[in-house]
């Protein structure tokens, strides 16, 4: 399992859930969480397909009635308004290399579908591959014709513009997507430490703390996880008990004194948990002001 699903198994798909809650009680918006049932947010490392189908429930639906559900490499939702990526792409594209934060966002989300597809299809490549996996590729054929590897992988750069804006989706997607788009971290403890690799660790901290200080649930999460593992950046107790509260805050989850003392507490000298706790219960009060934080 790589480091990123570990995150993310370790933070919890309630967190993915209300995740998805949350941009939608903040109004609409043209994505949203894929929450997927097997482990990992990526669609591809054994999450939902990228076309996978639902049904309305208590309802069975036909063939005409049934919707595609299109997921990103990010595992995002993402809606093409019935368009094909290439055409969807095209209206946000000039926008976008001009510097328009809100338009690259949205071509990194589309050409993320055809990343997303790419990487089903070699999982389900073979003699035993399902006729609804055959279905799938051709959709996905459809979806993204006329889109070059080039345009999939560009990608990643009109996300790291979106990101640096201070988007908090982008901010989260940035980190999920790794620093070259297939969602794996080297660890801290590897031999990794190409300045590329650092450079996207750093920035890929600094965008979930970003994320994080606007009440995104799902960057308070990682964030609370990645300190306490450090297995993406250094093991913390007190940051990991910053993130908790504030995870808690945003409705992902909940942690009260005594469940935090009980797992860091111990490993802390004395004085340095009810610091730790206080200083964390005033961040969460300023990243959330609406919240109820204890």
């Amino acid at each position: 399992m790589n480091p990123t699903r570990t995150l993310l198994v370790a933070a919890g798909f309630t967190g993915m859930v209300l995740a998805a809650v949350y941009y939608t009680a903040r109004g609409p918006a043209p994505t949203a969480l894929a929450a997927a049932s097997a482990p990992g947010l990526r669609g591809s490392e054994g999450g939902a397909s990228v076309f996978s189908q639902f049904e309305p429930s208590g309802v069975a639906a036909t063939a005409d009635q049934v919707r595609p559900s299109l997921i990103g490499s990010s595992g995002r939702i993402v809606d093409l308004g019935g368009k094909t990526v290439a055409q969807y792409v095209a209206q946000y594209e000039g926008a976008a290399r001009l510097g328009d934060a809100d338009s690259a966002y949205k071509v990194y989300l589309a050409e993320s579908l055809c990343a997303a597809g790419s990487s089903q299809r070699d999982m389900e490549q073979g003699d035993h591959a399902s006729s609804a996996a055959s279905a799938a590729h051709a959709d996905a054929a459809h979806l993204c014709a006329a889109v070059t590897p080039a345009e999939v992988q560009e990608r990643l750069k009109f996300l790291a513009l979106a990101a640096r804006t201070g988007q908090a989706g982008a901010q989260v997607d940035f980190f999920l997507e790794g620093p070259d788009g297939t969602g794996k971290i080297p660890s801290t403890g590897s031999d990794p430490a190409s300045p590329d690799v650092k450079r996207w660790k750093d920035d890929a901290l600094d965008h979930l703390k970003d994320a994080a200080g606007q009440c995104d649930p799902l960057a308070a999460g990682l964030l609370a996880t990645s300190y306490s593992s450090g297995k993406f950046n250094a093991q913390d107790s007190s940051q990991a008990i910053a993130f908790d509260l504030l995870a808690a805050a945003t409705g992902n989850g909940k942690w009260s004194r005594e469940r935090l003392q009980a797992q860091f507490g111990a490993g802390m000298k004395a004085g340095a948990f009810d610091a730790a706790y206080a200083d964390g219960v005033q961040a969460a009060r300023e990243a959330c002001p609406q919240a109820k934080v204890q």
